[in-house]
């Protein structure tokens, strides 16, 4: 089977971690035997253009891992939302013949980013395939997306021939939207690479995420300050950057918490993965999240994790971790009781739940299964 992801969003020179997720369903989809191709179409920041320079705005292409990878990025230009639209049809119609010269004809076109309809759209109907599409994009859960873009999103979302949701939550939204059923299929890990270290001694509770109103990493200070007392030997970790890390930083000061709280900056994927190897729980307090790829990527490391009921933690934590309300009480609760019950949540139990659940294997049969089904009827 030959699967074609179009994507807006790759690991690309300007922001290495963007797109983690489709990267890994590609090696995923690999990994079963398929022959997998990725066409990646990338708006990119002038903030980042600025910082990085202009060198890599050109067309690459690649083998990665026996994935043939063509990507382009190029310069978003602010305030027009729906250029990217625009701009991927335009420049990813020669990329998808020069793919297709070299590699043959895909059976199945599997779409992540709505900036990518128009172009699936003229792929599907120039070669006679079926789309399939996933989305992810919180601003779908939390209906904070403009309307001209959720216009885009949902006729995406409505002519396509299979419509995939990372979580419930997210599907009962497109659901509503759209008319139609939705399909759930988690986020797939690389769990050869997110696996358990060697713990410390002492309790590690650490996050990883921009620091925005939305992540509210404020909640996981209020909570650990109020939880110190009965977990005195505690480490509270937070990577990440953002508008509320200056907020942060002197919620810590003010409470007196600099000797048990580390800001850790923005990682990268191997310097997360080597911190949750020293940490023993993972903490999400998101407002919304369609998924919530981070979790299950500590859950595969062996860690117990803590989260908000906010979307995809739902899914993900239905018999592993633990989900809480939105407030410091609660949240600091489930803390104690992951400090003073350590024993209670084995690594290795976390590791086999995040391998049955989101490893390659099962990931990957539930999407040949459904590609095979839409082959079929198409």
């Amino acid at each position: 089977m030959h699967v074609l992801l179009l994507t807006d969003s790759y690991p690309n020179a300007y922001l290495p971690g963007q797109g983690s997720f489709v990267h890994d369903q590609a090696q995923c989809l690999a990994s079963q035997g398929m022959h997998v191709g990725v066409l990646a179409l990338i708006p990119v920041s002038w903030n980042d253009l600025l910082k990085k320079g202009f060198r890599d705005l050109k067309i690459t292409a690649r083998k990665e891992e026996g994935i043939s990878v063509y990507q382009r990025c190029y310069a978003q230009i602010p305030r027009l939302y729906r250029y990217p639209i625009h701009k991927s049809l335009t420049a990813g119609k020669p990329m998808v013949k020069r793919y297709v010269a070299e590699f043959g004809k895909p059976d199945v076109l599997h779409v992540h980013g709505f900036h990518c309809a128009a172009l699936a759209f003229w792929v599907a109907k120039e070669y006679e395939i079926p789309l399939v599409v996933t989305e992810h994009n919180s601003r779908i859960l939390n209906g904070t997306l403009d309307q001209a873009r959720l216009r885009v999103a949902v006729d995406l979302y409505q002519r396509a021939n299979a419509c995939i949701a990372v979580s419930r939550a997210l599907a009962k939204r497109m659901e509503a939207l759209a008319g139609r059923s939705i399909e759930v299929v988690p986020n797939v890990i690389d769990t050869d690479f997110f696996t358990p270290g060697m713990l410390r001694q002492e309790c590690v509770f650490l996050s990883a995420g921009n620091f925005t109103a939305n992540k509210n990493q404020l909640l996981q200070l209020q909570a650990f300050a109020a939880a110190r007392n009965q977990m005195p030997d505690a480490q509270l970790w937070l990577a990440g950057d953002g508008e509320m890390l200056e907020v942060c930083k002197k919620y810590v000061l003010e409470h007196d918490l600099s000797n048990s709280v580390a800001f850790l900056g923005r990682l990268s994927r191997e310097a997360l993965r080597d911190r949750m190897q020293q940490a023993r729980v993972f903490l999400i307090s998101s407002q919304h999240e369609t998924f919530g790829v981070v979790a299950i990527e500590a859950m595969s490391c062996g860690l117990h994790v803590i989260a908000t009921r906010c979307g995809g933690p739902e899914d993900i934590l239905m018999e592993n971790g633990r989900l809480t309300a939105h407030d410091t009480e609660s949240f600091a609760q489930a803390m104690i009781d992951a400090f003073t019950r350590q024993s209670e949540f084995p690594s290795h139990v976390n590791r086999q739940y995040a391998l049955a659940h989101f490893g390659q294997s099962a990931v990957g049969s539930a999407l040949r299964s459904l590609y095979s089904r839409i082959i079929r009827q198409a």
